[in-house]
């Protein structure tokens, strides 16, 4: 691990996980409107691994089927380690006694991180832009035996998320918003913040991937029917929402934290399937 202090900015490098790549062979079906993903190599095989996924796009909802409730829990990290990492490393890098009364976790999905976040807090919100999303995890904690978490259906403004709290988290969950907008969401995260209150955001800044997966990547996006041929290839509900992932530049969320008077932002990089992002620690002056 190397440590170096660039102005306010504090970087911690990690050794980058190495996965393996996909090797997919792209064939015109017809007209440039239809394409059939073929190769032995790509049946059955997910194109990277995503630790988390909520159902966002562009701040829409889609329903909550069988599907993507599994893909919303699926995690390569048991739940109570993602959060308790997030506790001890704010620990380490910013306050040693750091205990949150009151958390936020924006983008909860089923509640997967609210739940051992609730375990530990006096209260926790989970703030989610989709209805059944939030029913599902209010049934995760109500099975669970919790009281002390809360659900509300929110959008860009966070006009109905109430109070403040001391930690702000959002994990794996602004990259599937545009930058523009997911840099406004973020400055209301930490206006939501107490004095002294932590905030733990990640961001996407790079893709790595081979160009086959790029292309695969835009035309799932933009070209009607393509997705629907990757669900069947990945062996996923053929319905499946195609779910976007942004990047943001790391110069313009830095300034963005500047500008609200924070003096150091910590930084731990991550690698999910080859999307590099980095999860930013910071706290409100």
């Amino acid at each position: 691990m190397h440590s170096a202090m660039l102005s306010f900015v504090r970087l911690r490098r990690r050794p980058p996980k190495t996965l393996p790549d996909i090797d997919l062979s792209i064939v015109q079906a017809c007209w440039g409107c239809a394409w059939q993903i073929a190769g032995p190599r790509e049946r059955g095989v997910r194109l990277g691994e995503l630790t988390r996924i909520t159902v966002f796009y562009p701040m829409k909802s889609f329903a909550l089927t069988d599907s993507t409730r599994k893909r919303s829990t699926r995690s390569s990290k048991p739940e109570r380690t993602t959060s308790r990492g997030t506790i001890d490393s704010i620990r380490r890098l910013i306050a040693p006694e750091f205990e949150p009364t009151r958390v936020l976790d924006f983008g909860c999905g089923v509640g997967r991180l609210v739940l051992p976040f609730a375990r530990r807090a006096a209260e926790v919100v989970g703030a989610d832009i989709s209805p059944e999303m939030l029913d599902e995890a209010q049934r995760n904690a109500t099975n669970a035996g919790l009281t002390n978490a809360t659900f509300v259906r929110v959008d860009e403004h966070l006009e109905n998320v109430p109070g403040q709290f001391d930690l702000v988290h959002a994990y794996i969950v602004l990259q599937h918003i545009p930058p523009a907008r997911g840099e406004r969401i973020m400055l209301r995260l930490a206006r939501k913040l107490v004095p002294g209150g932590v905030g733990a955001l990640h961001f996407v800044y790079r893709r790595d991937a081979s160009a086959a997966r790029k292309i695969v990547h835009g035309l799932r996006k933009h070209v009607p029917g393509v997705n629907e041929v990757v669900n069947v290839v990945q062996r996923r509900a053929i319905r499946d929402p195609f779910i976007p992932m942004y990047t943001y530049s790391l110069d313009r969320v830095i300034d963005s934290f500047r500008s609200i008077g924070c003096s150091e932002v910590n930084v731990s990089f991550t690698d999910h399937g080859g999307h590099i992002g980095a999860m930013m620690f910071f706290r409100m002056p």
